[in-house]
């Protein structure tokens, strides 16, 4: 695994440019490199969504990974009924579930 980190490193880009060049047969540019964390739920691999429990104005919809595509339509219906109607998020992916949270004192 490497650094979780938001600094931009060059064995990075050159990783990334390597593989648009694999892909892409054009010249390129890059303008710009940045890098960022994205946050991953081990736990259960299900998307955490939801109103935070302490500041009630922070709604939370993340965790979506690598099958986010798929879920987060699903996902962003449940926050906004949520937020709009009152109804209750399912229990699977609200962001107070048991699981994910047991799994976090535990470690």
């Amino acid at each position: 695994m490497g650094h979780a980190n938001e600094e931009p490193t060059k064995a990075a880009r050159n990783e990334i440019e390597q593989a648009i060049r694999e892909f892409f047969i054009s010249d390129f540019e890059i303008a710009d490199q940045r890098a960022g964390v994205r946050p991953v739920v081990r736990v259960d691999n299900r998307p955490v969504v939801g109103v935070h429990p302490r500041w009630t104005r922070l709604a939370i919809l993340n965790g979506l990974g690598s099958k986010g595509a798929l879920q987060a339509p699903f996902a962003a219906q449940e926050l906004v009924s949520a937020l709009e109607e009152g109804k209750p998020i399912l229990k699977e992916i609200d962001l107070c579930r048991p699981s994910l949270w047991n799994s976090a004192r535990r470690n």
